[in-house]
């Protein structure tokens, strides 16, 4: 997994968004994910990706998804 930095450099803990749906659970793990959640809140948000680790340190003002997993939640 690619990794987000500190402006000294050293490395920062990666961020967890937990988005819960009436059909599943969706988790995604990045760096700078505020951006992400302001979209998500004015409603303009059209598609979330995960990109290649190589590609995190190449901007690092910008968002970052490391990964998205999503959980179906069984009909009981």
């Amino acid at each position: 997994m690619a990794a987000g930095f500190w402006l000294d450099g050293s490395v920062a803990p990666p961020e967890k968004l937990t988005l819960a749906f009436a059909t599943a659970d969706v988790v995604i793990v990045g760096w700078k994910l505020s951006t992400l959640t302001n979209h998500l809140r004015d409603g303009d948000l059209l598609y979330v990706r995960s990109l290649p680790a190589r590609y995190g340190a190449l901007d690092r003002s910008k968002t970052f998804v490391a990964s998205i997993s999503i959980t179906p939640i069984s009909k009981g």
